[in-house]
């Protein structure tokens, strides 16, 4: 019961609109350009802490419940918190593009290919360190810090042979 407390809640991939669209179009017989476009609403996150009530049933210190502890110094008093209720990510905007050429040598068949990810280089902050406490009822300094970023753009060359 002690891990349950607070667990009420968004789940920790909500997200509450993903929008997708893709598709490729061939502007010649031997070109063809393409798209993958996701659009993600953020991720709410919590505060996970120890949990103060002790019991011989339910140990005090389990911490995976979510509970946070509030102030600074010797004045920190430790709330209940539900899943996802404490602050919320970015908006994941991710555009790829890609380009494929066709080239027809001599008994073989050529593909030149050019693919972009995250086109627009978006920079969304996706993760963050839910951790409230260090154990013992102490603020953790790194509580609500970036540990992931939407990977930056990037660029892809391909050629394949087909014979």
């Amino acid at each position: 019961r002690a891990t349950l407390d607070g667990a009420y809640g968004l789940l920790p991939n909500h997200r509450e609109h993903k929008f997708k669209l893709f598709g490729a179009y061939a502007v010649m017989p031997e070109l063809v350009v393409g798209t993958n476009v996701r659009v993600e609403s953020p991720r709410y996150f919590g505060c996970i802490g120890n949990n103060p009530t002790a019991s011989s049933s339910r140990p005090a210190l389990t911490n995976s419940a979510w509970y946070c502890p509030q102030g600074a110094g010797g004045d920190v008093n430790t709330i209940l918190t539900p899943r996802g209720s404490q602050f919320e990510g970015d908006w994941l905007t991710q555009i790829d593009l890609s380009v494929r050429y066709n080239l027809d040598l001599v008994g073989t068949t050529a593909t030149f290919s050019l693919d972009v990810f995250n086109a627009l280089n978006q920079k969304a902050e996706l993760d963050f360190d839910e951790t409230g406490d260090l154990g013992g009822f102490v603020p953790d300094p790194n509580f609500g810090n970036v540990t992931s970023y939407q990977s930056p753009r990037s660029v892809r060359l391909g050629i394949a042979f087909r014979y």
